[in-house]
C-alpha cells in the first residue's frame, strides 16, 4: 500500500469516525432530554459523566459543576407536578473525547391556582 494510499484510508476512517462520533452525541444528547421531559431520574443519570463532573449552565441561576448537585436539582424539580419541558438541539460540535451542545428549553408550568 501507497502513502497516498495509507493517507486516503485514514482520512476515510477519521470521516466514518466523525460521523459516527456526532450520531452517538445525538442519540446520548436526546435520550438525556427525554429523559428530563419524562422525569426519569434513572434514565438520566445514565447520560451524565461517569466521573461525577459536567457544566450546567442556565440563564438567572448558578452554574452546576458536579452529578451529584445537578440529580439533587432535578430529582426536587421532578416532583413539581404542573410543568412541562419541549426542547430542541441548536447547535453541537463533536470531537473524538468531547461534545458540546447548545439546546432551546421551552419550560411550561401550568397556574397551579387554578
Amino acid at each position: 500500500m501507497s502513502a497516498c494510499e495509507e493517507k486516503a484510508t485514514e482520512i476515510n476512517t477519521n470521516h466514518t469516525s466523525e460521523a459516527e462520533n456526532e450520531a452517538a452525541f445525538k442519540t446520548i444528547l436526546t435520550r438525556h432530554l427525554n429523559a428530563v421531559t419524562d422525569r426519569d431520574t434513572l434514565a438520566l443519570k445514565t447520560t451524565l459523566s461517569h466521573n461525577g463532573t459536567m457544566e450546567f449552565i442556565q440563564p438567572k441561576a448558578a452554574t452546576r459543576y458536579n452529578v451529584a448537585n445537578f440529580m439533587e436539582m432535578q430529582a426536587a424539580c421532578f416532583q413539581k407536578p404542573n410543568w412541562s419541558f419541549e426542547t430542541k438541539i441548536e447547535s453541537m460540535a463533536v470531537s473524538e473525547n468531547l461534545g458540546v451542545a447548545s439546546t432551546e428549553i421551552i419550560y411550561n408550568e401550568s397556574d397551579s391556582d387554578g
